[in-house]
């Protein structure tokens, strides 16, 4: 696996995390940020590249800097309505 394609996976997977967190569909994630839902949700897959104008929506969405786009997702123990998980 090259850098850039783990480098994908750890931020698709951080968007994901935020993204839930928030309890925040594909779907309106992608309605807030001017892209389809398919492409979150390629995104999140590590299946696509992200322009910076996207990344920096995403983050302004999510209510966090881009940079905490690339820390590693955190163990979850709790959905974004208090249920275990």
């Amino acid at each position: 696996m090259t850098a850039t394609v783990s480098l994908r996976l750890a931020r698709g997977e951080r968007i994901k995390q935020l993204r839930r967190s928030r309890c925040m569909s594909a779907a309106g994630l992608a309605r807030a940020v001017g892209v389809t839902r398919s492409a979150i949700f390629r995104i999140e897959q590590g299946l696509n590249g992200i322009s910076d104008e996207t990344l920096v929506n995403v983050a302004e969405v999510l209510g966090v800097s881009v940079s905490a786009l690339y820390e590693a997702p955190e163990p979850v123990e709790r959905d974004c309505l208090g249920r275990a998980v």
